[in-house]
């Protein structure tokens, strides 16, 4: 958190809620074998991200979650201070909870266009300046 500054605060309820810890045993118990390495960074022992997202989708699969892809969240309905659904450019759902996963700004042909953002802004979320950014990456030289 500290790598953050003051605004790395905002992680601490959910780490306090779900570590590290809590982490592995989750991806042990649907099937992938993780290590830490640092003893709090969880990577899966096949070092390749395909082994997450199928562990995940597998697992949504089982618990009878549907996964839409290519609906444009448009609006989040709120009554009474509690979500109530949303629209998309193709349909509207009812609902009590939402994952809203934004993405960054550093790759938009990835379908991270800022929007997310200002629908949050809308329902009284704090919205930070957001600027595009990349990780690097770090090559050795052979011979």
């Amino acid at each position: 958190m500290k790598r953050f500054g003051r605004d790395g605060r905002f992680m601490q309820d959910a780490l306090g809620a779900f570590d590290h810890k809590q982490l592995i045993h989750f991806f042990d118990k649907i099937g992938v074998d993780t290590h830490a390495p640092d003893g709090y960074r969880v990577f899966p022992t096949s070092h390749s991200s395909i082994t997450i997202i199928k562990a995940l989708a597998d697992e949504m699969n089982h618990l009878g979650v549907d996964i839409l892809c290519g609906e444009k969240v448009e609006e989040i309905f709120i009554e009474a201070s509690k979500i109530k659904g949303l629209k998309t450019q193709n349909n509207t759902f009812n609902c009590s909870n939402i994952v809203l996963a934004t993405g960054g700004l550093g790759y938009p042909v990835l379908g991270a266009e800022g929007d997310g953002h200002s629908i949050v802004d809308k329902l009284g979320h704090k919205v930070t300046d957001l600027h595009p950014a990349m990780m690097p990456l770090k090559t050795k030289r052979l011979g």
